[in-house]
């Protein structure tokens, strides 16, 4: 496919500026996982304090993260909507009766998409665990999926149209704001939406944080 060779022609790049030393680590700075993404080889002696930043999205876009969280035999998913200025709009958690992460996943994305129209956001970003593949949601043709996916699925992209979306991945432990709402789905009775007259106290120190660019360590 086209953007994997696109992919493996970065990757041949910085291999080559690698070797002649024209780009080393430091040029990375926070975003380790890209230098190691793109073949960079990280010494495992030395010790290295990874920073995570939570990311605005451009002007005239909003960011919807999403999460899922299941320990045993509990589970929930979360989300929380952003403008341009990290400024919440909508939070939501939501406990489930699924215990698969992709099923799961796919039901916590429907949601968000869901509320997102209904609050009428059309232009948006939506951010998702690297563990997550979501080329299912974003192929045009049906193709084969999990079973327990696939009509959940058919959904989103019915709620996606009209809309102008994309999907990304978020580093491990940079998705805090949807995990904490996850984890919060176990608790609750059924959904819940939040705006910032009833968010949860820690939400709103999470909230603060990333609008104020303060990075997460993640060792």
């Amino acid at each position: 496919m086209g953007h994997l060779n696109v992919i493996q022609k970065v990757k041949d790049k910085v291999a080559a500026f690698l070797a002649v030393n024209l780009l080393s680590v430091k040029h990375f700075k926070i975003y380790l996982f890209v230098f190691e993404a793109l073949g960079g080889y990280l010494d495992p002696s030395i010790p290295v304090v990874r920073t995570i930043l939570w990311i605005k999205p451009p002007k005239n876009f909003y960011k919807l993260n999403i999460d899922v969280s299941i320990s045993s035999n509990i589970a929930g998913f979360g989300g929380v909507i952003r403008d341009n200025n990290g400024f919440l709009v909508a939070a939501f958690a939501e406990p489930l009766n699924i215990a698969e992460y992709n099923p799961a996943m796919s039901k916590a994305i429907l949601y968000g998409c869901h509320l997102c129209t209904t609050l009428n956001v059309v232009n948006f970003l939506i951010e998702v665990n690297s563990s997550f593949n979501f080329i299912h949601i974003i192929e045009e043709v049906d193709s084969c999926c999990n079973a327990n996916s696939f009509y959940l699925i058919l959904e989103i992209k019915q709620y996606m149209l009209g809309l102008n979306y994309s999907f990304h991945h978020i580093m491990n432990g940079g998705n805090v704001c949807a995990s904490w709402l996850a984890r919060l789905g176990w608790v609750l009775n059924g959904s819940k939406d939040f705006f910032w007259n009833n968010c949860p106290n820690q939400l709103r120190v999470y909230l603060k944080l990333e609008e104020k660019k303060v990075p997460y360590v993640n060792d």
